[in-house]
Parts: C-alpha cells; sequence; structure tokens
C-alpha cells in the first residue's frame, strides 16, 4: 500500500541570510536582558513567524545556532542555551555594548553578541557541550 506522496512541485526552502534585532528589553536591576530576533531568507522570507526572544544574563546566555546534525527542517537553526565561563559576563557586556558611543544602538549590541561565546548545554547530538556565540558569524550593516 502506498503511504508516500511525491510532490510534483517541489517546496523551496530560502537559505536564510541575516538575522534583524528587534525589541531589547533592559532590565539593570536583576541583569537580564531580552532582545527580539527575526531571521530571513532569501525574498525577505521569515524563517519563522514570530521572532526569536533571546535572554541573557551573567551567566547564561541563549543563542541562535546552525546545526548541521538536525533532524528536521525546523531544527536546522535554533535556539539554544549557553552556559560556561564565556558567558560570566554576558550581560554586562551585551549591554555594554548596547550603549556604546555612537546611534547604532542594534549594531553595536549585535557586535558585541558576536563576541560572546560559551558551552551548549542541555541539547541532544553532537552540538551539545559544543562552544557557540549567542550570534552566529557575520557581517553588521
Amino acid at each position: 500500500m502506498a503511504n508516500n506522496l511525491q510532490l510534483t512541485t517541489p517546496v523551496t526552502i530560502p537559505n536564510l541570510q541575516r538575522c534583524k534585532v528587534g525589541n531589547v528589553y533592559v532590565d539593570e536591576d536583576n541583569s537580564i536582558m531580552e532582545l527580539q530576533v527575526t531571521v530571513l531568507g532569501g525574498g525577505g522570507i521569515l524563517q519563522r513567524k514570530d521572532p526569536w526572544v533571546l535572554r541573557i544574563t551573567n551567566g547564561s546566555a541563549d543563542a541562535l545556532v546552525a546545526d548541521a546534525a538536525a533532524t528536521s527542517i525546523g531544527d536546522l537553526f535554533r535556539s539554544v542555551k549557553l552556559t560556561g565561563a564565556g558567558v560570566a559576563a554576558a550581560f554586562t557586556t551585551a549591554l555594554a555594548g548596547y550603549r556604546n558611543a555612537g546611534g547604532d544602538k542594534r549594531g553595536n549590541l549585535m557586535t558585541a553578541l558576536q563576541g560572546v561565546s560559551g558551552t551548549v548545554q542541555g541539547e541532544t547530538g553532537p552540538i551539545n557541550g559544543t562552544v557557540q556565540p549567542i550570534l552566529p558569524a557575520g557581517v553588521v550593516s
């Protein structure tokens, strides 16, 4: 009995090309920053309908990472939790970048977050235990 449908018109999934920071929430009293990040592919196609919300503290941070060993399309680029010495001052670094001199607060923040790395925790597969930056490598513009 047939249980497979071969699509006559394959669905093309555009390559992810850029991240855009939206709202940034800063709670200095509790050393927490939350930022919305939208990921887009070719032609401005959103990777997902809602933006990612990354939470950054001194001691842990959410990160967006590419997972070459993902078992589903939705997990090829996803949010993971980072811990370890590399994120001990993640909030402090992010806040300094966000407040850096110049008018491009979000650009400064993205640059700062690319420079903060931690160890992936709580994931399955080969990505667990790897060191990853909060935002992937790229050119801020």
